[in-house]
């Protein structure tokens, strides 16, 4: 573990074992056992906080109060880990209380961390393209505010390749350590078994016999439309015909879609953007279509073909920007629909290999599914707990 890392643990653990810890009023003083988990804005059980919880569940069984924050209830949560309306007087609670914060987005908040606390954020963009934070072409005011008010509070970010780490230092609005570790999302693309596959497949309706094709976009800055889905007809077509078997096309919509209720699906489209963990549908998925969405760099660790389709590709570099360009990504890009179906039916084995392993040398990649265990041991460092 970096000496960073340590001095900022040991820090908060001096901190709590003062007597001059801070207390907000009405909330009570830090519970030493208790962490509180988000996934962005309340989403369900999913992205790295989830990974992050169940290794603590595993490694410590019962010796912790786990708490999820929940805009509303989720059925795949544990019992043994609470949830707790995100937003609400509860959850402010819940936040003064707690001794480690785990969470994967901004959180809109009225609490402020406290002496004793620690704060792991584990963001939900591993090494994706598009510019974040400071980086950002145009990022709102009202969010750059709380951006920087949150990075100013972050103990703790991680990073498993050299240009994130670059970018967590440099705008994040954050000058703490970064730690090199795997991504904890990143665990069930590298272990998974054919009991997860059936699971997915059961949960959204697809049966085991038929290969899913995944189309999952990222959001627009400004509300607008992700690029229109391609035809389904004609792009299960080139699927079948490349690849063999049948497909169904399904879809994940961006989390800020989902909320938006830009649901403008296909005859025949599976719609899964209510599925709480994105990387469980990517572990079931046979072929990915994505756009500028890091999901296509997690996706490539499983070895399997997909496309980026990216018909608005000059405005949404001129609105948002990139960190590099679309023709080194793991995945072949296609401008128009026509290109697309081209690259389905063309694209060979031997060259997704190839873009795969060149892209993670640029990069700097560092992955081997444990970055769960990582972080969980760092919760048990900061708590006092654990091995």
């Amino acid at each position: 573990m970096k000496k960073t890392v340590l001095k900022a643990i040991r820090e908060v653990r001096a901190a709590a074992a003062g007597a001059a810890v801070r207390v907000s009023p009405g909330f009570g003083a830090v519970v030493p056992s208790k962490v509180v988990f988000w996934n962005h804005w309340g989403l369900g059980y999913g992205c790295n906080p989830k990974y992050v919880c169940e290794s603590l569940r595993q490694r410590n069984p019962g010796a912790l109060d786990l708490v999820w924050l929940v805009a509303k209830a989720d059925p795949c949560i544990p019992p043994d880990v609470r949830q707790v309306p995100i937003g609400g007087v509860q959850a402010a609670r819940e936040l003064a209380s707690a001794r480690v914060w785990v969470g994967n987005a901004r959180i809109r908040r009225h609490v402020p961390k406290k002496s004793g606390q620690f704060y792991v954020q584990t963001w939900h963009g591993g090494v994706g393209p598009k510019h974040i934070e400071a980086d950002a072409a145009h990022l709102p005011p009202a969010y750059a505010w709380g951006a920087k008010r949150d990075g100013a509070e972050c103990d703790l970010l991680i990073a498993n390749n050299d240009l994130y780490e670059r970018v967590m230092h440099a705008s994040f609005f954050y000058d703490g350590p970064v730690l090199r570790c795997g991504m904890p999302r990143n665990k069930v693309l590298l272990d998974y078994g054919k009991a997860l596959r059936s699971r997915v497949r059961e949960a959204i309706g697809v049966d085991a016999d038929v290969n899913i094709c995944l189309w999952a976009p990222t959001f627009r800055d400004g509300g607008g439309a992700p690029a229109s889905l391609p035809t389904p007809e004609k792009l299960l077509s080139a699927l079948q015909h490349r690849f063999g078997g049948t497909f169904v096309l399904v879809t994940r919509l961006h989390p800020n879609d989902v909320a938006g209720g830009m649901q403008r699906l296909g005859e025949g489209v599976v719609n899964a953007s209510w599925y709480p963990d994105v990387q469980e549908l990517l572990a079931a998925t046979d072929v990915l279509v994505t756009d500028y969405s890091s999901i296509a760099e997690d996706f490539a660790l499983t070895g399997r073909p997909g496309y980026l389709f990216v018909p608005d590709a000059a405005l949404y570099e001129q609105s948002r920007g990139f960190y590099y360009p679309l023709d080194v990504r793991p995945y072949p890009a296609a401008f128009t629909e026509g290109e697309l179906l081209s690259l389905v039916r063309t694209t060979a084995d031997e060259e997704f290999a190839v873009r795969r392993e060149e892209f993670f040398r640029l990069v700097g990649l560092e992955e081997d599914g444990k970055g769960d265990e990582v972080v969980a041991q760092i919760v048990e460092e900061v708590v006092g707990i654990g091995r």
